[in-house]
């Protein structure tokens, strides 16, 4: 529970040692997760500011704190997938990072997506420094304001439109010429892409039951542009500063999620760093 030990774990799950209390907290906690547990590298101090990690894939962890540890600097790793927020509290001191993604509900944490929404403007309110904040959050979750944001600096964007629930997606489909590609407006890997060269196959797919919804049910219907090389170009920056580009072949489909616990044919892996790229990836000169 967000208190005295930040998030507590409920109490069939260990509660996390550390320099913060773990007896019960008093009333009203401001959140109660899933799960928590302390990094070796403690504060020193209780004035030593501690990175808090919001995750809800394991997997994805083991660079983050490798690094953590070589640079000495004290963690705390929290596991979110629901929970319950008391508004009315304070959150403890230090800086907040979350890598919640948009596709965590392919491996059944969607709640944790829902609470990290309201979680982080909570931690801003309170002006606590959050890295990857409610703003990049918000643009991760939705593929419409990626859309908008490229439109917004002038860059050129295929035609797209955003269809809330399954029954309209037949008749939008008719204001596009073929082909087109379907896309999930959450998630990520390339979930719900898929190209469609007719409206019959679209219609078979709708009305199938290989059809599957975006969470918050919105689909998107894009008009698709055949790359010229047969391949994308997946570009990485940080804090505005571009870090690498990267191309991806996409004849064997669209779904290049970066990490292997996805999909045997990944084309990286964050798990073990750029080292791992699959033949059908490479990396660009800078």
């Amino acid at each position: 529970m967000f208190g005295p030990t930040l998030f507590r774990a409920p109490s069939a799950a260990p509660v996390a040692e550390g320099p913060w209390p773990t007896k019960e907290p008093p009333m009203s906690p401001v959140l109660s997760l899933s799960r928590a547990r302390v990094a070796p590298s403690a504060p020193r101090s209780a004035t030593e500011t501690r990175l808090h990690v919001l995750y809800e894939n394991a997997a994805w962890l083991a660079p983050l704190e490798d690094a953590l540890k070589a640079q000495g600097v004290p963690y705390v790793l929290h596991f979110v997938d629901g929970g319950t927020l008391d508004l009315g509290s304070t959150p403890p001191p230090g800086v907040y990072l979350n890598r919640m993604s948009p596709s965590s509900h392919t491996r059944g944490h969607q709640g944790g997506v829902q609470v990290v929404r309201d979680l982080l403007v909570w931690l801003e309110a309170h002006g606590r420094t959050v890295i990857n904040g409610s703003r990049a959050f918000e643009l991760e979750l939705s593929k419409v304001r990626q859309d908008l944001a490229l439109r917004r600096v002038g860059l050129r964007t295929p035609r797209t439109l955003s269809v809330v629930g399954r029954s309209g997606l037949k008749a939008a489909a008719r204001t596009l010429d073929v082909p087109f590609i379907t896309k999930h407006n959450q998630g990520g890997k390339g979930l719900g892409v898929k190209l469609f060269r007719d409206l019959d196959a679209f219609d078979a797919y709708v009305d199938g039951p290989d059809f599957i919804e975006d969470p918050g049910g919105v689909t998107l219907l894009q008009q698709y542009i055949t790359p010229a090389s047969g391949r994308i170009t997946r570009v990485e920056l940080v804090d505005g500063k571009f870090v690498y580009a990267m191309h991806s072949s996409t004849e064997d489909g669209f779904e290049l999620c970066p990490a292997p616990e996805c999909s045997a044919d990944d084309a990286c892996c964050p798990i073990g760093g750029l080292r791992s790229l699959h033949p059908r990836a490479g990396l660009l000169p800078r």
